[in-house]
């Protein structure tokens, strides 16, 4: 099998924010995380669509290593620096998980150092440890997981994210419950951190509908999820450009592009979204920390893979009315299905 692998490369112009300029490499399209690897049996279900989080040892692949760095990693950070920029309640931690966080950007900065050697450096120094990122260049940091943040240390979370790709959010476990307690949330689809912090599972998943049932089940299965067994979804949709900040907040800037765009735009600037989601049981503090990594291939990137193509028509004509309006694609499905059409295999 071929190597997909790919490496970061040097940001010139914007890739996820006007004026979306950035180009994937062959490979990029190659490893895209494609959502539907099983055939569609009669009408599509929403779904959870959990399964452990284990490497494939494909070289390149989005899961050789417990995270992906990629050649969209310069491009993803000047992003999220952007966002935060505009608006700092993108990243909020309440008290009570602090101590989570301090775990989390502990054993995150460890696995990078350990799948990436050649980017990253962490390692014993004192009390603490040091990290290095030798792709930015930037000076050595201290960091120690026991120790409360200061003046000259930075806090974990936003720090973690500064370094790697991907959104976080902190779960805490509490009355058969599970509550989001903080994150950095820069490229959220169609929700706020701000908006959902200090929910419960069950409410921060309300909007989805008619699906009260299988957010219980999956409820009942992460309230027994032990550390060291990391589990994954992805959860997909449809957008307008690769936009990763789609929050609430600005959803003037995308709600309605879909609905508007032409038949001639559609197939370069219509994006299939896919978020690779990871949830993990923290050892020590028992939290779960949640991890997102948002990929986009436009139609005419999917359409150069016949079978993704037929799969995502079969999906869009199986789909109900009202997850289809949940997913803000009711308007512009058929236009989608008329263009991938071409590519079905009956």
């Amino acid at each position: 099998m071929a190597s997909l692998r790919v490496v970061p490369q040097p940001v010139d112009e914007h890739v996820f924010a006007p004026p979306f300029a950035g180009l994937k490499s062959a490979q990029a399209i190659a490893r895209f995380p494609f959502p539907f690897t099983q055939p569609v049996q009669g009408p599509y279900r929403y779904s959870v669509n959990i399964e452990p989080h284990e490497t494939d040892g494909i070289p390149g692949s989005p899961t050789e290593h417990f995270f992906d760095i990629d050649e969209f990693y310069f491009a993803e950070l000047q992003e999220r620096r952007r966002a935060l920029k505009a608006a700092p309640q993108h990243a909020l931690v309440l008290p009570e998980v602090a101590d989570a966080a301090q775990e989390l950007a502990h054993l995150s900065l460890g696995r990078l150092a350990h799948s990436y050697p050649n980017y990253f450096s962490y390692y014993p120094q004192g009390h603490g440890f040091v990290w290095q990122n030798h792709l930015t260049g930037q000076a050595p940091t201290l960091f120690d997981p026991n120790a409360p943040p200061t003046e000259s240390k930075p806090e974990p979370l936003p720090f973690l994210a500064s370094q790697l790709p991907g959104d976080w959010a902190l779960l805490q476990q509490r009355d058969d419950q599970l509550w989001l307690k903080g994150g950095v949330v820069t490229g959220p689809a169609s929700w706020s951190l701000s908006e959902k912090l200090g929910m419960n599972y069950l409410q921060w998943h309300n909007p989805v509908p008619d699906q009260h049932q299988v957010f219980q089940r999956s409820l009942k299965y992460l309230l027994r999820l032990p550390p060291g067994q990391p589990v994954r979804r992805k959860n997909w949709g449809l957008c307008v450009h690769p936009r990763l900040e789609m929050s609430m907040e600005n959803r003037h800037q995308w709600q309605h592009a879909l609905q508007n765009i032409s038949e001639n735009d559609l197939p370069q600037l219509v994006n299939l979204r896919v978020e690779l989601q990871v949830l993990e049981r923290l050892p020590k503090s028992q939290a779960i920390a949640f991890y997102i990594r948002t990929y986009f291939l436009s139609l005419a990137e999917l359409k150069q893979n016949p079978e993704w193509a037929s799969r995502l028509v079969q999906v869009l004509e199986e789909l109900s009315s009202d997850i289809a309006e949940y997913k803000n694609i009711a308007g512009v499905r058929m236009l989608i299905i008329k263009y991938l059409s071409g590519a079905r295999h009956y």
